[in-house]
């Protein structure tokens, strides 16, 4: 089974393994990016846990 991604475990995920980013907006917006593409996928099917994306749906 494929690993699915929320917005929050997104954001948290990238926050956590790289703290240093908080000071570089050019991380900052890539993890902010991530995170917000997750939540408009997620949009875009019906289900809760069905609608989220995989890091495959997020790549293409």
């Amino acid at each position: 089974m494929m690993k699915v991604i929320s917005f929050g475990e997104a954001l948290i995920d990238m926050l956590s393994n790289r703290l240093a980013a908080l000071d570089d907006r050019d991380q900052l917006e890539a993890i902010l990016d991530l995170g917000m593409r997750c939540g408009a996928f997620t949009v875009t099917r019906k289900g809760a846990f069905d609608a989220l994306p995989t890091q495959a749906d997020l790549n293409a």
